[in-house]
């Protein structure tokens, strides 16, 4: 990238932003399945899509109609906590791994993954 050449640099900006946004997108619920889906091989993007798909496995027994109302005092709003820093951390570009969630995103998809 030419750093004199301003349009090379707003372009730049434009495709950080972009994937910002979709790896934000991970965070919301299951738009992370399609992110997961079409990351283009994107470690930043594949690494939110996980957390995210890991995290809507979670939440979804709150679709059952006999617990959903049961756990979704509990359940519910931790995994809207953890939705908007997911959420937040990725559209600010930052690598966020949720504790216990990254782990267990690892295990799920038996994959390691490398910075």
């Amino acid at each position: 990238m030419n750093p004199s050449n301003p349009y090379a640099i707003d372009s730049f900006k434009k495709a950080e932003k972009a994937r910002n946004l979709k790896a934000a997108m991970s965070y919301l619920w299951l738009l992370s399945f399609w992110t997961m889906l079409t990351n283009n091989g994107d470690a930043f993007i594949a690494m939110h899509a996980r957390q995210g798909v890991t995290i809507t496995l979670l939440t979804l027994p709150l679709i059952v109609p006999q617990l959903g109302p049961l756990l979704f005092p509990f359940l519910g709003t931790a995994a809207i906590l953890i939705y908007a820093v997911g959420f937040y951390t990725a559209y600010k570009g930052m690598q966020t791994k949720i504790p216990g969630i990254w782990e267990l995103s690892q295990k799920i998809f038996r994959s390691k993954y490398v910075e």
